[in-house]
């Protein structure tokens, strides 16, 4: 039996920060709402994070080279 699990998480409110852990391998995701602060951490390579980072920054120049034409 296999079971697959969705934890969605909104940070859309409060200061939200990312840290990366070298040490650990592990994305920090920070929010501070008030006087509370959240966390989530992560274990992500950091070459997953950047093949990510650059699929972001490759949407993003589609986007504004085809604004452009």
């Amino acid at each position: 039996m296999q079971f697959d699990t969705v934890h969605e998480y909104s940070f859309g409110e409060g200061a939200v920060h990312l840290h990366y852990c070298q040490d650990h391998e592990t994305l920090i995701i920070v929010n501070h709402i008030g006087g509370q602060t959240n966390r989530l951490m992560l274990d992500i390579p950091k070459d997953s994070i950047n093949d990510f980072r650059l699929e972001l920054n490759k949407e993003n120049l589609e986007v504004v080279t085809s604004d452009d034409s």
